[in-house]
């Protein structure tokens, strides 16, 4: 019979738990929106930008050259839905990959506590949340935010 309470806490706190990783990923993808759109693109960010521009103009991602860019064609079409409803610009290639990166933070807690358990998984999370290099491609019109969140997302799933 003592059990059950202890089994009533149990989820409280893991619901109290959850409920301050999703404050955080919220509060992480306010900061890293920060001065998203001002730095310019580089190398390739500027091709998603030219096949976003090209899916907006043309329905597919056709380049001013006349070449059609088959890489990462769902990501491109994500990001000109994107560029459709803020315009084409940094702002907006990039908004998709902080979305994802933020998202990625729970339930990169949600996979590891499900596979290991509560203190790996919060660290996990805050190593990913605090990581460098996430929080760099995060910032990125790349789609490596996405493919770490679709990812994770298919493990946990099946």
């Amino acid at each position: 019979m003592s059990a059950l309470p202890d089994a009533i806490g149990e989820k409280k706190r893991e619901r109290l738990i959850l409920a301050g990783i999703l404050l955080y990923s919220l509060f992480l993808f306010f900061y890293l929106l920060q001065g998203l759109g001002r730095l310019s693109l580089w190398m390739d960010e500027g091709f998603h930008y030219l096949a976003a521009q090209g899916i907006l103009q043309h329905g597919y991602p056709l380049f001013p050259s006349g070449h059609v860019y088959y890489k990462a064609i769902l990501y491109c079409y994500i990001v000109s839905g994107f560029a459709f409803l803020f315009g084409l610009n940094a702002f907006s290639l990039r908004l998709f990959s902080v979305i994802c990166f933020a998202a990625l933070i729970p339930l990169t807690y949600v996979v590891a506590k499900k596979f290991f358990s509560r203190i790996p998984a919060l660290l996990a999370a805050a190593f990913l949340s605090l990581s460098a290099w996430g929080i760099e491609y995060a910032r990125a019109g790349l789609y490596f935010a996405p493919l770490q969140l679709f990812y994770l997302l298919g493990l946990y799933v099946f």
